[in-house]
């Protein structure tokens, strides 16, 4: 990122390496993931010291490999520590037992697994370990309060405040999931002072502001399954967050009408639709709020409304656009003299002025 110091740590560089033993590829789940199939035919994961970061869509493999490395790491496979090992329902895949982890000579002074979607467990497990006479307390190092009894975001931010620490290996599965932005933000300050503690991280998300730590490694899982490092800008939740906030009506017009629109503006995000309804009124809004913003006139044709009983139907000036994602039509009244959009940029909008139905 432009413009931010790289975030100066003692080398947390515990894990080195992640590969799958030979012959452990059999053609069935987990191999079949982009992610995983792939590592299966490379020499295997390097991982530098610090907080790597896999990106990719649902189902790439990303949160496979977190929990495949836990296990292999020797972590109760529902999250916890190393010295967790309660289970509820058996969910993970048979990555772990097939992957082999290369350590360098230091080894974590701890190791935690958070694993958004069975922290409740792990909650319920920390309740019964601090009741238990045999064992230590273990709420103080939770914050002091057991996590059934703050909210989701509030009990993972406890966690990583008061839980981790320095010379740990850290695995994350979408710790976003349970976090709002501003809880994000703090998640994000907590790595940063995580790193500079000699802390190693492997974190899975989707998150954009996480992937803003300074410093940090980027890996993108990319269609074939390859993992590619990519700079902040370049990556995927970024680039597709920047689009949706800049041109947020885009995602909810036609699919048809989007590619259009992307070409026009020059966005760099994969094409996509949110496969949405939308309604005649926030969709003529949208279309309203472009004829404003344009600079030249366009003539149009007075032309009637084909479904009749638009309110716009009565004048005498209008465009017509069909949209497939309702399978009905929409109109737009132009009142006389408005400037309208120019030819390129109506084009990209989906207008013809011969072909009003694109």
């Amino acid at each position: 990122m432009v413009g931010v110091s790289r975030v100066q740590s003692r080398q947390g560089w515990f894990l080195r390496q992640v590969r799958i033993e030979p012959g452990a590829d059999n053609g069935r789940y987990p191999f079949t993931l982009p992610a995983v199939s792939r590592l299966s035919r490379v020499g295997g994961l390097e991982l530098p010291a610090g907080v790597t970061f896999l990106v990719g869509e649902n189902g790439s493999g990303k949160s496979t490999i977190v929990e495949a490395v836990a296990v292999a790491a020797g972590i109760n496979p529902e999250g916890g520590s190393q010295n967790f090992r309660f289970a509820s329902r058996s969910s993970e895949s048979t990555l772990g037992e097939r992957l082999v982890l290369r350590w360098g000579p230091r080894k974590p002074r701890t190791r935690f697994f958070l694993r958004a979607e069975s922290y409740y467990n792990v909650a319920t497990e920390i309740e019964r370990l601090d009741e238990d006479p045999g064992s230590p307390p273990l709420l103080p190092a939770y914050g002091g309060v057991s996590p059934h009894e703050r909210s989701h975001g509030e009990s993972f931010l406890d966690l990583v405040v008061h839980r981790f620490g320095r010379d740990g290996l850290y695995l994350l599965d979408e710790p976003e999931a349970a976090l709002s932005v501003r809880g994000c933000l703090a998640l994000l300050a907590r790595l940063a002072d995580l790193t500079a503690q000699g802390c190693q991280l492997l974190i899975a998300t989707h998150s954009p502001v996480l992937l803003a730590l300074p410093g940090a490694t980027i890996l993108e899982v990319g269609d074939d399954g390859d993992l590619r490092r990519t700079e902040y800008d370049d990556a995927l939740p970024v680039r597709l967050t920047r689009d949706f906030l800049a041109h947020p009506h885009i995602y909810f017009a036609p699919p048809r009408q989007q590619r259009r629109a992307r070409r026009g503006l020059g966005m760099s995000s994969p094409e996509g639709s949110l496969g949405m309804e939308v309604s005649d009124e926030h969709f003529m809004k949208w279309q309203r709020g472009n004829l404003a913003r344009a600079t030249s006139r366009w003539a149009w044709r007075g032309r009637r409304c084909s479904a009749g009983g638009c309110a716009a139907s009565a004048l005498p000036r209008r465009i017509e656009l069909r949209a497939s994602v309702a399978g009905c039509v929409w109109c737009l009244s132009i009142p006389s003299g408005l400037a309208a959009i120019p030819g390129p940029a109506m084009s990209a909008v989906g207008y013809s002025p011969r072909s009003p139905n694109p």
